[in-house]
């Protein structure tokens, strides 16, 4: 057995051995005192004997989970090592000094090229730092005094309301632990994701387009009104913007491809997306439908495909899964299934005003007909100019459709910024 399958199933051991010993410390009727004497930072109605009952159960089951990880990890050693040693051979093979040499001698070439980027970013950096000292807002205010100013171990388990964006607040409690909880300290996190997002969306466009797309891209994101409110937005916005993005790249080389490395990646940034928002669980099912229904007619003749799409949901899920542990022992799997706040569509006039607000983050604000015959433009423009790459023509047509749909299963109306990856990355940068 090698070290590194014998670190992890130690790992899984030590787990198990430490949920076991908490379910033991933990004394319920020993908490709940604590608790309602104002010994732990939390409301009376939270701090009853049940729940403190619950969470020492949960910590039994999870101690029982990771040790029969261990062990099947332990029988299936030798399949584990074969997939760690492909995973490593992918890597090297994609981070190959030839390749990084390659890359560096395209950036030379392209200097003119890349001195425009320079420009597009510097742009963007000066609409957005003049706005992260601005006054702190309602929503802000919240998720930083309720969440990232409390230690690390109740903001990432209590989970009451969805301002907490579970890993947004550890950025935030990073940031404000280093330089004070001043309003830049609290916006920083959502300002640098913010900026990555936006080089993030000249590669996509570049790898989907050309080069040239790819610089149009990067500066409407530059200059997009609800791209700079939400990149000085001490949320969890401007993240799943970024991981949106890079998990649409690293589908793009999954499908082209079909290397674990990238399925396991595309996975892991999908459960890092859901980890910051739980809505972000309507991307991951589009994505997911998206990827189906391109290799279904691929399995047949090739089964490694099929492998990959199931390294990729299982690694999404049990990444998620393990992500949001503290909160499902603590706060309860209730929590985390609440239907999201929002405007119930009953009525024909509340679809149409959401569909208003929705088309003032995509076209600069428009009223509502102007923005339609746009929407219908640029949907056929993009149409007509991926003849040649068909996967991703599907992609824009799918969208929509499930998005709507699942929409319409709820039976809830989101707030538009639920869907503020689409609006700023997706069709808004193809206009």
């Amino acid at each position: 057995m090698k070290k590194i399958t014998l670190y992890i199933i130690l790992f899984f051991i030590i787990s198990s051995i430490s949920f076991l010993i908490a379910s033991i410390i933990l004394n319920p009727i020993t908490i709940q005192n604590k608790c309602q004497t104002g010994s732990v930072n939390e409301t009376h109605s939270w701090c009853t004997l049940e729940r403190f009952e619950n969470i020492q159960t949960k910590l039994k089951i999870y101690s029982g989970l990771t040790i029969l990880v261990s062990l099947l990890l332990f029988i299936k050693n030798k399949w584990v090592e074969q997939n760690l040693n492909r995973l490593k051979k992918e890597f090297i093979e994609i981070f190959t000094k030839k390749q990084i040499k390659k890359i560096l001698n395209k950036i030379k070439n392209e200097k003119k090229h890349m001195f425009i980027l320079f420009i597009i970013l510097f742009i963007a950096i000066t609409f957005r730092i003049s706005h992260l000292n601005d006054p702190i807002r309602t929503d802000e205010a919240y998720s930083y005094n309720r969440y990232a100013s409390q230690p690390i171990y109740i903001s990432q388990s209590v989970y009451n309301v969805p301002n907490n964006h579970l890993l947004h607040t550890i950025f935030v409690k990073t940031t404000t632990d280093i330089f004070g909880n001043s309003e830049m300290a609290i916006r920083l996190p959502a300002f640098l994701f913010g900026l990555i997002s936006i080089i993030l969306s000249y590669i996509f466009a570049r790898i989907i387009f050309n080069k040239d797309v790819g610089l149009l891209t990067a500066t409407i994101m530059s200059i997009s009104e609800p791209h700079i409110q939400y990149s000085t937005d001490g949320r969890g916005y401007s993240m799943i913007i970024t991981f949106c993005i890079l998990s649409l790249i690293l589908t793009h080389y999954a499908l082209k491809t079909n290397k674990n490395i990238y399925w396991l990646t595309l996975g892991f940034i999908m459960s890092l997306a859901l980890y910051t928002i739980p809505s972000m669980l309507h991307f991951f099912i589009v994505i997911s439908f998206f990827i189906l229904y391109i290799i279904k007619d691929k399995i047949s003749n090739n089964k490694e495909i099929l492998y990959g799409f199931i390294i990729y949901l299982s690694s999404t899920i049990i990444t998620t899964f393990v992500l949001y542990s503290p909160v499902i022992i603590v706060s309860g799997l209730e929590s985390l299934t609440k239907i999201s706040k929002g405007t119930f569509i009953w009525t024909f006039s509340e679809s149409i005003l959401f569909v208003e607000h929705l088309s003032s983050y995509i076209f600069f604000g428009l009223p509502l007909h102007y923005s339609l015959w746009i929407f219908l433009y640029v949907l056929g423009a993009i149409l007509i100019y991926l003849k040649k790459t068909d996967i991703w023509k599907t992609f824009f047509i799918l969208f929509p459709i499930i998005l709507v749909s699942l929409n319409i299963i709820q039976k809830v109306q989101p707030f538009e910024r639920t869907y503020i990856y689409i609006t700023t990355n997706i069709y808004r940068n193809l206009l």
